[in-house]
């Protein structure tokens, strides 16, 4: 770990999660600039998805199953959430990371879940034209990306076939609630 703008190294300290941020009060020692607050919430919703993941499948290939899914798609939470876009490269990260879940997971099997990953592209395709047209009428621009049918490809992967469709049957029920009560209190967005 250095410091993004000087290249300076950080201490082992430093680079430990919510400690380090603490230890340099919030701001890096080499260049000044103010560190990320949601770095925090990022690593203790890892940290809280790991002590999860142990409780339920305890010191097995199990437990790594699930931490990578989980930090897969933490990663494609944050970068969709902060920057508006998901990339290629972590997309087939993910792919590959719930085919080698679905192999080592014998209720999802590698046929599971590709039959899961299909069905949630499927669901995410129907759902990507509708939140565009909907986006479109409500907001003058799109209301989803393609990145969305990635990630429905994903999660189908991962939760295998027919478990995918609590997930993406609930997911967008969840966002449209939360997009009516944006328009409704005449927010634009979840940063206003």
């Amino acid at each position: 770990p250095r410091c993004l703008l000087t290249g300076q190294p950080r201490t082992w300290v430093e680079a430990l999660p919510v400690v380090g941020y603490w230890v340099q009060r919030g701001r890096c020692r080499h260049c000044g600039l103010r560190l990320p607050r949601w770095m925090v919430g990022v690593e203790l919703s890892m940290g809280a998805t790991a002590l999860v993941a142990y409780a339920v499948a305890g010191p097995t290939p199990r437990f790594l199953v699930y931490l990578a899914e989980a930090a897969m798609l933490i990663l494609l939470t944050v970068m969709d959430w902060r920057r508006h876009e998901v990339y290629t490269v972590v997309v087939l990260a993910g792919v590959v990371v719930a085919l080698i879940g679905g192999a080592v997971l014998p209720e999802i099997g590698l046929g599971g879940a590709l039959a899961g990953g299909f069905v949630g592209g499927l669901l995410m395709l129907l759902l990507y034209g509708v939140g565009r047209w909907l986006g479109r009428r409500l907001y003058g621009k799109e209301g989803l990306a393609f990145s969305d049918v990635e990630l429905g490809v994903v999660i189908g992967l991962m939760c295998g076939f027919p478990a995918v469709v609590p997930p993406l049957f609930w997911g967008p029920v969840l966002g449209g609630v939360i997009a009516l009560v944006l328009l409704l209190t005449g927010k634009k967005g979840l940063r206003d």
